[in-house]
């Protein structure tokens, strides 16, 4: 059964640069197929809580789920985190995003006006400003995003010490860190640039059991989103919706519902 499933995609490493830096993950290509071209999901991972890349936590199913549906699927890992160079911030994690759209235009199989983007927590929350400055990204979905952050420095400093402990983000000089966290956070908080998406799709999903980041962030959001608009909101779901299948499943066909249109 295995060989039957690897058959239906091919998987390749993926290492380009972002401002100098290194950043690495996977390309998940559909097995052979009737389309030469394929719609393109970026796939941008969350605040990381354990030190590992992104293909051990489950990021590489979900990638190889897209590609068994006719769907390139990039997942990697953002700066400053395990499996890339460079230190960790916000603009930084915004820029990553950007380098691996532009990458995208060097793939022969990919149909370049069908790229979207698949974002969880703070991935999400960088990618609001990523489709409205960017309009080669045709769809966004949104998952468990914050609308707004708003950490005490203190605590926001305990956090990031916390991190550093752990080994799951990188940064030069932490007082400096967090002070450049409380700017990019203001500069690319979602709200100020989701009603520039339209008139690209939006799907924002939330959690109801979201034990982080509040469900009212996401009424928030779609508040000041356009249309093309839909919110999903997972009732039994908390914070960790990659890791619930069912809501994934649902997750997945609305988003192969909206590539449909493109």
């Amino acid at each position: 059964m295995l060989n039957r499933e690897l058959e239906k995609i091919k998987i390749e490493n993926l290492e380009i640069e972002a401002n100098g830096f290194r950043i690495t993950g996977k390309i998940v290509f559909p097995g052979k197929g009737k389309e030469e071209r394929y719609p393109v999901v970026v796939v941008c991972h969350g605040f990381p809580v354990t030190p590992e890349p992104v293909e051990k936590k489950g990021y590489l199913d979900l990638a190889s789920k897209l590609a068994k549906k006719q769907v390139i699927a990039l997942i990697f890992n953002f700066r400053g985190t395990v499996g890339s160079e460079g230190y960790f911030s916000i603009k930084n994690w915004a820029e990553d995003v950007r380098s691996v759209v532009d990458f995208i235009g060097e793939i022969p199989e990919a149909k370049k006006e069908s790229v979207g983007l698949l974002s969880f927590s703070l991935g999400a929350y960088v990618s609001f400003y990523s489709a409205a400055a960017d309009d080669r990204v045709k769809f966004l979905v949104s998952c468990s995003s914050p609308a707004k952050l708003d950490l005490h420095e203190e605590k926001l400093k305990s956090r990031l010490s916390e991190a550093l402990s752990k080994g799951v983000i990188r940064v030069r000089n932490l007082k400096e860190t967090v002070n450049q966290w409380v700017r990019d956070s203001k500069e690319l908080c979602p709200l100020n640039w989701i009603g520039k998406i339209s008139p690209r799709h939006v799907l924002i999903v939330h959690g109801g059991n979201d034990e982080i980041i509040s469900v009212k962030d996401a009424y928030k959001l779609y508040a000041e989103c356009r249309y093309p608009k839909e919110l999903l909101i997972l009732e039994e779901a908390g914070h960790k919706i990659r890791r619930n299948k069912l809501a994934m499943n649902l997750i997945l066909r609305k988003m192969l519902n909206i590539l449909k249109k493109l």
